[in-house]
């Protein structure tokens, strides 16, 4: 990134500087034009990465300049920001008509501008030569029919606990499309999310685009978020997730997402794609009768039982069902407990800090550890099993 040139046009010298101070804190080179005329006549000094133009400039104008831009052939595939205080919607539909391929109203967020720079940028760049076949990263998909029994709150926390045991950076994956909040848990405050991303690349992005897209927390925790409303949902493909899941196991070695409680087409593919499921339930009738649904669910679409594991999460005072009664009904052991601790997980999501990290030694940190710590034996086992002579040709 340290020698990729951006031309800023802006006839405000004022706005220009700022935008160019950013850039260069960041690392890229730039150059302003105070119009259109000038950013054209400044091409024969050498062709820029990426250009960010405002639209209200006298003479040629921003939508014009776009498409001189997208016309000339030294400059039709560069990537192209309309930055402008016109923010109205048949504004931003005639800066993509141009050519444009990002549009950011003023006044910006530096952060956010330069993510979107990031990313454009990630997608301009040469495709890499193909990576050397070589261990894959895990996926573990966090799954179950109950609302309200601690999906999200254990794949924070599960992804705190994978990042600390394996000493590598851990993503996850926020794909509770309509109601996310797992970025809330990790106190990442995103900038791009995951319907900005298939809208944008559908299932075709390279992988450093993908990157640009992951919103960092404090814990070597990447989050990919959900849509910031509900209303964006639909925007989300299965195929787009699909790509995500690949790419994101070929870079990370443990990918945990967190999913809505439902048999979603996207659910299903979701959970065709993960290596191992984790069924989350509450110790009483409603959370045993939706489990017990799940499970015939799943069992019903083939997946086996070695690869789904169940967690109690107890989330009330109140007496639970025991484990015993719970494995007795459902077939299958329990592979954790989490025990009741309401105001250790309430505080938790209000601060952003997730319990292993805040409250490290109380029992439901200790049983969610001890879980990514078996999570973690069996990828080791498998990576083994991968090696081994035994092994091929199954």
């Amino acid at each position: 990134m340290a020698n990729e040139r951006v031309m800023v046009v802006d006839d405000t010298i004022s706005v220009g500087k700022l935008v160019a101070t950013h850039l260069e804190a960041a690392g890229y080179k730039t150059v302003i034009a105070l119009s259109g005329q000038e950013a054209l006549s400044k091409l024969s000094e050498g062709i820029p990465d990426l250009f960010i133009i405002d639209v209200m400039m006298p003479g040629m104008d921003g939508f014009q300049l776009t498409q001189a831009l997208r016309a000339d052939p030294r400059t039709a595939s560069k990537p192209i920001v309309i930055l402008t205080a016109r923010d109205r919607v048949e504004d931003k539909v005639k800066g993509f008509e141009a050519g444009a391929d990002d549009y950011v109203v003023k006044p910006f967020e530096a952060a956010e501008l330069l993510a979107r720079l990031r990313a454009l940028l990630a997608r301009a760049a040469p495709a890499a030569a193909p990576a050397s076949a070589g261990p894959q990263g895990v996926v573990h998909a966090i799954f179950g029919l109950r609302g309200g029994a601690g999906r999200s709150t254990l794949t924070a926390n599960l992804g705190v606990a994978l990042a600390g045991l394996s000493n590598a950076e851990v993503v996850v994956a926020d794909l509770a499309i309509e109601s996310g909040h797992l970025a809330l848990m990790l106190d990442a405050r995103p900038v791009h999310t995951l319907d900005e991303l298939v809208t944008r690349y559908g299932a075709s992005f390279e992988p450093d685009v993908l990157m640009a897209y992951l919103t960092p927390s404090r814990y070597n925790v990447k989050v990919l978020a959900a849509p910031l409303t509900p209303a964006s949902a639909p925007l989300v493909t299965v195929d787009g997730v699909r790509a995500v899941i690949e790419t994101l196991r070929h870079r990370f070695r443990y990918t945990v997402l967190d999913l809505a409680p439902t048999f979603s087409d996207l659910n299903l593919a979701v959970l065709e794609a993960a290596d191992y499921i984790t069924v989350v339930m509450t110790p009483e009738m409603a959370g045993l009768k939706a489990t017990t649904s799940a499970f015939e669910i799943l069992d019903s679409l083939g997946y086996s039982q070695e690869s789904i594991f169940l967690v109690v999460n107890t989330v009330f005072a109140a007496r639970p069902l025991s484990n015993d009664d719970i494995a007795g009904a459902l077939s299958r052991p329990v592979s954790a407990t989490i025990p009741y601790e309401k105001l250790a997980f309430v505080d938790a999501i209000n601060r952003g800090v997730p319990i292993v990290r805040s409250v490290p030694r109380s029992p439901s940190s200790r049983a969610i550890l001890a879980y990514a710590s078996d999570l973690a034996q069996r990828q080791g086992s498998r990576a083994a099993m991968a090696k081994s002579p035994l092994s091929a040709g199954k």
